[in-house]
């Protein structure tokens, strides 16, 4: 059963980058190579990505922060300083969209979950649970959510990031 699942999912993502909708545009539509979790597109701040992925309930609309120190390839550091590096840089990240989630919220009707987590990776989750991508004669309302959401997202995403001094 879980194969006939998998298989469904990567039917609809191929689909999916395909899918076009007046006024918004499908950001992941260069994407030639679909998996089953969902898909996932870089923002013009490094580091700052929007993912869709789809549950047997709901489809979700993620902003993912999880961004790479800079530092030379032949640093010293380890692993664990590296990622010292990473967190504490997700964090002024995550930090300045918090503080300026008005700003990226005003663009939706449902709210935005904000979730700071231990490791590196810090998000902020747009959830909705009106669909089920079983059902494959909600496809394109799916498709138009999810590119509108995405787009909205990306793009209100990046004018906040215009004003963040990376310290």
């Amino acid at each position: 059963m879980n194969k006939a699942k998998d298989e469904l999912k990567k039917q609809f993502w191929n689909q999916f980058i395909q899918a076009r909708i007046s006024g918004y545009e499908n950001i992941y539509a260069d994407n030639s190579i679909t998996s089953k979790k969902g898909i996932v597109k870089q923002t013009e701040f490094s580091g700052v990505s929007v993912y869709v992925n789809l549950n047997q309930n709901s489809v979700n609309v993620t902003l993912v922060i999880y961004s790479s120190p800079n530092v030379p390839e032949k640093s010293k550091l380890s692993k664990d300083e590296r990622n010292a590096i990473s967190l504490e840089q997700n964090i002024r990240i995550f930090e300045h969209l918090k503080q300026n989630s008005n700003e990226i919220q005003k663009h939706f009707s449902e709210k935005i979950y904000w979730k700071e987590s231990d490791y590196i990776r810090k998000t902020a989750i747009i959830s909705n649970d009106n669909w089920q991508y079983e059902k494959q004669s909600e496809w394109d309302d799916i498709n138009a959510y999810l590119i509108k959401t995405s787009y909205l997202l990306k793009e209100s995403v990046e004018k906040v990031l215009l004003n963040y001094e990376a310290g």
